[in-house]
C-alpha cells in the first residue's frame, strides 16, 4: 500500500442538503466540506478510528438487545 505524502481530495457521490460531499485525506487527519463551500470539518484518524469502534460496539449491543426481545417473546 502506499504511504501518503501529501493531501488528496475526492468528490464523494454523496450529496448532502443538495451539494456534494469533498474529502480531502491528508497524512494525519481528514477534512469534509461541502462543495463550493468553505467551512471544513477536520477528523484525525485516532479519532476516528475510536468513534467507528465505539459504534459498532453500540450496534452491536442493540442486536444483541433485539434478540433478546425476540427470544423472551
Amino acid at each position: 500500500m502506499t504511504v501518503l505524502h501529501r493531501p488528496v481530495r475526492r468528490e464523494t457521490a454523496i450529496v448532502h442538503r443538495g451539494r456534494a460531499l469533498v474529502i480531502a485525506v491528508h497524512p494525519r487527519h481528514i477534512e469534509i466540506r461541502e462543495k463550493g463551500r468553505r467551512d471544513v470539518l477536520s477528523v484525525s484518524y485516532d479519532v476516528l478510528y475510536d468513534f467507528a469502534l465505539k459504534f459498532r460496539f453500540r450496534q452491536q449491543q442493540a442486536e444483541k438487545r433485539e434478540s433478546k426481545k425476540r427470544r423472551s417473546r
